[in-house]
């Protein structure tokens, strides 16, 4: 078998992109025929606390990426791998800087996402900047490019024509999480298939040797894709391995 390990985001990829979205048994029982074959990882936007039920479904048992590149989780464990926050003082730039355009700020360390005004810690792992206009995806993204100690994408919200902006540090997006994870399990860049749909998605492109873009995909990511797959809504990602792995 070619590739050593797939890396696949959930939201818009391996489910659909809606709050109940789970994976097609299709795809989990092509997952529990890989999973000793090969590293099977997710690496999502969501924080642990919200994409775990996910993870649990899938079976899955290597290391995965959640808080959009902020966090390496043991699924298994659910024990913490690797972590990188914003530190408070970078907190407060970006509150400032997006005070203008009255959008709400959430962070998730529990259960479900709670607004940054009542959060307690010093630091975060990711700010989501919620349903967005898109008008106004372009004017916050510019201003948050002043901010050079953070990294910001955009990806579509639940709410149709609507768009959430996810926000790191700069050291700690979906890339440079996967660098990491990739020397944990010791697989070279060129023996990885990635599979994304958003922007946010980019770094997997960036630290994977085969990209597959779905067809929900943005066209930055069809545009550097070695493949485009059917839709997340048509199970693209069970489809794709189904072709290149089984």
């Amino acid at each position: 078998m070619r590739y050593k390990a797939i890396i696949f985001d959930l939201d818009g990829t391996a489910i659909p992109n809606r709050k109940d979205g789970m994976p097609s048994q299709h795809l989990i029982d092509l997952i529990q025929d890989l999973k000793n074959k090969v590293f099977v990882c997710a690496a999502t936007a969501r924080p642990f606390s919200i994409c775990k039920e996910v993870l649990k479904s899938l079976q899955l048992i290597s290391p995965c990426v959640v808080s959009g590149g902020t966090r390496i989780i043991d699924p298994v464990t659910n024990k913490t791998l690797w972590e990188k926050n914003i530190p408070d003082e970078i907190v407060g730039k970006i509150i400032d800087t997006t005070k203008l355009f009255e959008y709400k700020l959430f962070v998730s360390n529990g259960v479900d996402p709670f607004l940054i005004e009542k959060r307690t810690k010093d630091s975060e792992r990711i700010i989501y900047i919620m349903s967005v206009s898109k008008p106004d995806v372009d004017l916050l993204l510019q201003e948050l490019s002043n901010i050079s100690e953070i990294s910001a994408f955009p990806v579509p919200a639940y709410t149709s024509g609507l768009f959430d902006i996810h926000v790191t540090h700069k050291d700690a997006t979906k890339k440079q999480a996967l660098e990491l994870l990739l020397e944990m399990l010791k697989v070279n860049k060129e023996d990885v298939i990635g599979f994304g749909d958003g922007n946010n998605d980019l770094p997997i492109f960036a630290a994977v040797g085969y990209k597959v873009a779905m067809g929900n995909s943005t066209q930055e990511l069809k545009d550097i894709a070695d493949l485009v797959a059917p839709t997340a809504e048509e199970d693209g990602v069970a489809i794709v391995l189904e072709k290149l792995m089984v």
